[in-house]
């Protein structure tokens, strides 16, 4: 896995400055294409401020782009984790069950997102999944195993007290 940062570490303004810049040269390594060294350096600026929940959704972002979607869930967790009100993680969460194929879990990110700060990708995504959760659901029923659970006898009290 990535390297995550020790989030319960003290943060100097040093750090945050430093890790301020990386985020800035990340964001243009992103807008060059070069999403690799995006996650390069956006890792640098995480183990600079590991307590900056932004990093880890932007990071998930090139992992997405990337094609890395359970390195984007890792790193989308710990930004809910710190800042559970940002709606980027759950964009970038969802994008990647999306890719994994788990569209229950990614529409439900999706929305969120959008419950959060509306997101029009993440709106349109959600709605180009939904139909696949019903589809989904109606197969898991129709595959599941039917149980038959026996029904308890019933035997008259009479006959109880004839064994006796």
């Amino acid at each position: 896995p990535q390297p995550m940062g020790d989030d319960s570490m003290e943060v100097t303004d040093e750090m945050r400055d430093a890790a301020q810049e990386k985020r800035s040269e990340a964001m243009q390594a992103m807008s060059d294409g070069n999403r690799e060294k995006a996650v390069e350096v956006f890792t640098e600026a995480i183990l600079q401020n590991p307590q900056m929940a932004s990093l880890y959704a932007k990071r998930a972002s090139a992992y997405v782009k990337l094609r890395k979607p359970n390195a984007a869930i890792l790193d989308c967790n710990r930004a809910i984790k710190l800042n559970p009100d940002s709606a980027q993680p759950y964009k970038w969460r969802g994008m990647a069950y999306r890719k994994l194929g788990e569209w229950q879990k990614a529409v439900k990110d999706l929305d969120m997102c959008c419950k959060l700060d509306f997101d029009e990708d993440a709106y349109t995504m959600a709605k180009e999944i939904r139909p696949k959760v019903s589809v989904t659901s109606v197969l898991v029923i129709q595959q599941s195993p039917i149980v038959k659970v026996p029904q308890k006898r019933h035997i008259p009290r009479e006959s109880l007290y004839n064994s006796l």
